[in-house]
């Protein structure tokens, strides 16, 4: 199984396909290398970045591109995104993704 990195932060810092490549490798994975199955597209946001949404929201409408130009679901392709501090910022309902944060996890 792999995943396709996408740099949605655009930090040069950050390894990854930009984001306009993603469905083209994912294609290229689908198509032409059969010891792989395509599992999903990672990211990881802005270092730093009190709200890493901008970045995740960008990697749900990757896979949503990437889901349409193979002819699969979107829930057949897995997200990992950030890193464990990104947790709570995750569970905004806006990404779809659950409830909102409780005030006592440290959400507002």
């Amino acid at each position: 199984d792999v995943y396709v990195q996408v740099c949605t932060s655009g930090e040069e810092s950050k390894s990854g396909c930009e984001p306009g490549e993603a469905v083209g490798i994912a294609q290229h994975i689908s198509e032409r290398c059969p010891a792989l199955r395509l599992a999903g597209l990672m990211t990881i946001g802005k270092l730093d970045d009190p709200d890493p949404a901008p970045y995740f929201r960008a990697l749900k409408d990757q896979r949503r591109a990437v889901a349409q130009a193979l002819g699969v679901e979107e829930q057949a392709l897995g997200l990992s995104m950030g890193m464990s501090s990104d947790f709570l910022p995750l569970m905004n309902p806006s990404l779809g993704r659950g409830p909102p944060p409780r005030a006592e996890d440290g959400g507002p």
